[in-house]
C-alpha cells in the first residue's frame, strides 16, 4: 500500500498467475524515411518472454534493423529499414541509363524517359516505341513505368525502336492534283506523272518552296517532306488579224504572226473602203498559249445606208445623261460632236466614227465639273467640311466651334439669315461662299452639395446641386451627382455629368460655358462607453471574478461589441476589473474604426467574512 501525500488517490500493486496476451509490433519505413506500423502479430503465453532471432523473420522489400523487447504492457517492437534496388535502360546491350539506389514500391514514372537515336546508335528514321522487359522486346513484355513501382528486385528495362513511316506531298503550285504517297523511311518515292498546268510547262519538282533544289528521286527519303511543281509560264505568243467577205473571201490581206502576251487583251480596228463595210468597227480578243485560236476575224459586206446612235453617260458607271441621238448615213466615216450638260465636262469634244454593217454606237463620257466651296469662319474651327464639291454631291454643312461663343448659323450663298442646317442638294452648280456667325456663350456654375452625419451603418449620399448662373428662358438642366460614403471618414461628392436641353428637347449644353465643383460627404465616429462589470462578496475562500460588461451610446442596431474584461481578487480588498480589447463588429466584418470608444474599467471588492463557517475534510485513511 503506498499513500501519496499530492494526490486524493490510492495506488495497489500485484502479481497473478497465468497466461498474457503479447503483440509483436512490425515496423517498416515508408518512402520519407519514417517508421511506420506493418502489421503485428499476437499471442498467448507465461511471463518471462522474450524476443529471438526468430521473430526477425524476412518482410520482402525490408531488411531487419533493430528490435525492442517486450515492455511492461507485453509489447515488443521490431524495426525494418525499406531496400534499394537497381533500373537499368538498355537498347539490346547498350546500356542508355542506370538508376541505382530506389526504394522498394517508389513510383517509376519519374524515371521514365525517351532515349535518343544516338543514344542507341540509329538513325534518325527510327522512332522510340516503349520499354520492354525481354531484350527482343516480344510482344507481352512492355513495361509502363507510369503506373509501376519499384518492385523487390532489380529491374533490367530495354528500348523498342522501329522503322517510321514518312509522308511525301507533292505540291503542284496551281497544277492538277497528285497524290501523297506513305513509304518506310529509308526507301525511295516512285517518281508520280507529271502535272499539268494550263499556259505553263513543268520543269520538274523540287526540295524547297522557292524551287532552287531539283529533287533527286535516286535519294532515299528520311523525314516527312513536300515536294514543289516548278513551271515556266509561256507568256509570248502570236496572233492574227482577218478581213473577209461573207463568203469568206480575204478582202483585205491578213495580218499574221502579230506579238503579243499570253493573257493580255489586244484589239484590232477595221479597215475602210468606200465600197464596203465591217461588221465591227473594233475587235478584241484575250490571247492564249495557243497560237492556232489567237485570230480576229472582221466580215464586210456592200455598203448601204448606216444607222448610228450617239450615247450620253456618266464616266463613272455609264449612267445616262442625255438622251440618245440616232441618225443615218451613207458614209463609212463622220465626225460627231459632243453635247453640253450642265454640271459635267466630255472626256473629247469630237469623235471619227467609223461605221459597220452591224451596230454603230458611239458614248461621249462625262465627269462631273468640281465646284468651290469658301468658308469665313470668324475665328471659328470646322472640320469634316468639304472644300469643293460636284452636281452629283448631297452634303450637310458641319457647323464650326468657338471659345466662348454660340453659334448662331451660316449666311452667304444660303441667304442673309442665319441658318445651322445649311443643305447642298444634288443638282446645285456653281462656286459656294458661307460666313460663321456668332454670339457669346451663357456661364454659369454647379456646386454638388455638402453634407455631414454621424455613423449609423447606412451610405450616406446627397445627389443635390447649387446652381450660380441662370439659364435662358425655356433651357433645362440635368445634373447627374455621385458620392457615397459608409464608414467613418470623408469623400467627394462629385458631379458626374449635366446635360442643358431647350425647350425641344434637343441638347444644347455646348452654348453654356458651365464651371463645375465637387462636395464633401462626410461620417464622423459614432460615441459609446464599454463599461466592465463592478462586483462585490463578502469572503468565502473563493476567488472573485466577472468578465461582463455594457455598452451605451451610439451603437447601430445589429452591431455587436467583444471585449476582454481581466480581474480577480480572493481576499478581502478592491482591484480593477479591466476592460481591453474592444472590437465592434458587423456580423464577422470589424468596424471599431467607426467609433469613439470610451473604455471604463470595474471594482472587484471582497469584505472580510463576519460568521465564516470552518470545514475539516480528511484527505484520507491509512488504517491506524
Amino acid at each position: 500500500l503506498y499513500y501519496p501525500t499530492d494526490k486524493n488517490e490510492l495506488n495497489f500493486y500485484g502479481k497473478s498467475a497465468g497466461d498474457y496476451d503479447y503483440s509483436t509490433q512490425y515496423y517498416v519505413k515508408d518512402l520519407n524515411g519514417d517508421y511506420v506500423l506493418h502489421h503485428t502479430d499476437t499471442f498467448s503465453a507465461a511471463s518471462g518472454v522474450s524476443l529471438t532471432d526468430e521473430d526477425c523473420y524476412e518482410i520482402r522489400g525490408f531488411t531487419y534493423y533493430s528490435r525492442k523487447n517486450y515492455n511492461n504492457s507485453r509489447i515488443a517492437k521490431i524495426y525494418y529499414t525499406r531496400n534499394n534496388y537497381s533500373l537499368e535502360f538498355y537498347y539490346k546491350s547498350t546500356e542508355l541509363e542506370s538508376n541505382a539506389e530506389i526504394p522498394f514500391e517508389k513510383p517509376l514514372s519519374s524515371y521514365d524517359f525517351t532515349p535518343t537515336n544516338a543514344q542507341a546508335g540509329l538513325p534518325d528514321y527510327y522512332g522510340f516505341a516503349g520499354w520492354y522487359t525481354s531484350k527482343d522486346c516480344v510482344d507481352g513484355s512492355e513495361y509502363d513505368l507510369s503506373t509501376n513501382t519499384m518492385p523487390s528486385n532489380n529491374v533490367k528495362l530495354y528500348a523498342k525502336f522501329d522503322i517510321q513511316e514518312k509522308t511525301v506531298n507533292f505540291e503542284t503550285n496551281g497544277g492538277t492534283t497528285i497524290d501523297s504517297q506513305n513509304i518506310k523511311a529509308g526507301d525511295k518515292i516512285d517518281r508520280p506523272e507529271n502535272p499539268s498546268l494550263e499556259g505553263s510547262e513543268f520543269v520538274g519538282w523540287y526540295e524547297d518552296e522557292s524551287t532552287t533544289i531539283l529533287y533527286d528521286f535516286s535519294a532515299p527519303v528520311m523525314n516527312d517532306i513536300t515536294l514543289y511543281a516548278k513551271w515556266i509560264e509561256v507568256t509570248e505568243t502570236t496572233y492574227s488579224i482577218r478581213y473577209v467577205d461573207e463568203e469568206g473571201e480575204t478582202v483585205f490581206p491578213t495580218r499574221e504572226n502579230i506579238a503579243g502576251i499570253v493573257g493580255k487583251e489586244v484589239k484590232a480596228t477595221a479597215l475602210y473602203s468606200l465600197t464596203i463595210v465591217p461588221d465591227a468597227a473594233f475587235k478584241t480578243l484575250v490571247l492564249s498559249y495557243d497560237k492556232t485560236i489567237n485570230v480576229i476575224t472582221f466580215t464586210y459586206s456592200a455598203a448601204s445606208e448606216q444607222s448610228y446612235t450617239i450615247k450620253y453617260l456618266k464616266n463613272s458607271d455609264n449612267t445616262k445623261l442625255a438622251e440618245p441621238f440616232t441618225d443615218t448615213t451613207m458614209y463609212s466615216q463622220i465626225s460627231v460632236i459632243a453635247k453640253n450638260i450642265n454640271g459635267y465636262y466630255p472626256n473629247k469634244a469630237t469623235h471619227l466614227l467609223s461605221l459597220s454593217s452591224g451596230i454603230n454606237e458611239y458614248a461621249f463620257h462625262y465627269t462631273p465639273i468640281e465646284y468651290n466651296i469658301n468658308y469665313n469662319l470668324n475665328g471659328g474651327a470646322v472640320m469634316g467640311n468639304p472644300s469643293s464639291y460636284t452636281i452629283e454631291d448631297e452634303l450637310t454643312l458641319v457647323n464650326p466651334t468657338k471659345e466662348g461663343s454660340i453659334f448662331t448659323g451660316w449666311t452667304g450663298s444660303n441667304g442673309d439669315t442665319p441658318n445651322k442646317s445649311v443643305n447642298v442638294s444634288v443638282g446645285t452648280t456653281g462656286n459656294l461662299t458661307y460666313t460663321a456667325n456668332w454670339k457669346a456663350k451663357t456661364a454659369i456654375k454647379l456646386t454638388a452639395k455638402s453634407q455631414t452625419k454621424t455613423y449609423d451603418g447606412e451610405p450616406l449620399t446627397n445627389s443635390g446641386y447649387n446652381l450660380d448662373g441662370t439659364l435662358e428662358e425655356g433651357d433645362t438642366l440635368d445634373v447627374d451627382v455621385n458620392g457615397s460614403i459608409t464608414d467613418a471618414g470623408e469623400t467627394s461628392n462629385e458631379i458626374m455629368s449635366y446635360t442643358v436641353k431647350d425647350s425641344d428637347g434637343n441638347d444644347i449644353t455646348g452654348n453654356y460655358l458651365i464651371s463645375i465643383e465637387t462636395g464633401t460627404l462626410k461620417v464622423n465616429k459614432a460615441e459609446i462607453k464599454v463599461a466592465a462589470a463592478s462586483k462585490s462578496k463578502p469572503f468565502d475562500g473563493i476567488a472573485l471574478t466577472d468578465d461582463t460588461f455594457k455598452t451605451t451610446g451610439d451603437l447601430v442596431t445589429g452591431q455587436t461589441v467583444d471585449a476582454t474584461v481581466t480581474g480577480s481578487i480572493l481576499n478581502a480588498g478592491t482591484t480593477d476589473n479591466v476592460i481591453s480589447n474592444i472590437k465592434v463588429k458587423d456580423g464577422t466584418t470589424d468596424v471599431t474604426s467607426n467609433y469613439s470608444i470610451t473604455p471604463e474599467n470595474g471594482t472587484l471588492t471582497i469584505t472580510q467574512a463576519t460568521n465564516p463557517d470552518v470545514t475539516f475534510t480528511a484527505a484520507g485513511y491509512t488504517g491506524t
